[in-house]
C-alpha cells in the first residue's frame, strides 16, 4: 500500500538544527503550513499513537544540554584541481534542476492529482 504523509516544508516548520560548527541554531517558521500538512514531529507522534506507544517531545533546554559538548572540527584543506573530473555547466544545471523538480512538493501533488483524475 502507498501512504502519503503530507509534511511541511522547511519554510513551514520551526525548530532547532546544529550547524557544521556544532552551534545550535533556532529556525523560525516563515509561513503557516499549507493545507493539511503536518510537521515531522506531529506525523511521528500520530504514527506512534496509532501503534499504541507514546513519543516524548524534547524540550529546548534538553536539546541544548545534549548538544553542549558536541563540537565539529573544521579545518581548511588545500584546494587541488582534479584533472579526472570534467565539469560541464549545462549538464550540471540540467541535473540540478531535475533533482529539484523530482524532490519538490509540486511533483508529488501533480502525481496525486493525475492518479485521482483517472
Amino acid at each position: 500500500a502507498d501512504i502519503v504523509l503530507p509534511s511541511t516544508s522547511s519554510y513551514e516548520t520551526g525548530g532547532t538544527v546544529v550547524d557544521y560548527k556544532g552551534r545550535l541554531k533556532r529556525l523560525e517558521r516563515a509561513i503557516e503550513p499549507i493545507g493539511g500538512s503536518k510537521t515531522h514531529r506531529e506525523i511521528l507522534k500520530a504514527v506512534a499513537k496509532e501503534m499504541g506507544t507514546g513519543m516524548e517531545v524534547a524540550k529546548t533546554a534538553d536539546v541544548k544540554k545534549a548538544v553542549s559538548g558536541f563540537r565539529v572540527e573544521t579545518r581548511a584543506s588545500e584546494f587541488r584541481k582534479r584533472e579526472d573530473l570534467i565539469f560541464k555547466p549545462g549538464e550540471f544545471m540540467e541535473s540540478a534542476n531535475s533533482v529539484m523538480i523530482n524532490g519538490s512538493r509540486l511533483l508529488w501533488l501533480r502525481e496525486i492529482e493525475s492518479s485521482v483524475a483517472v
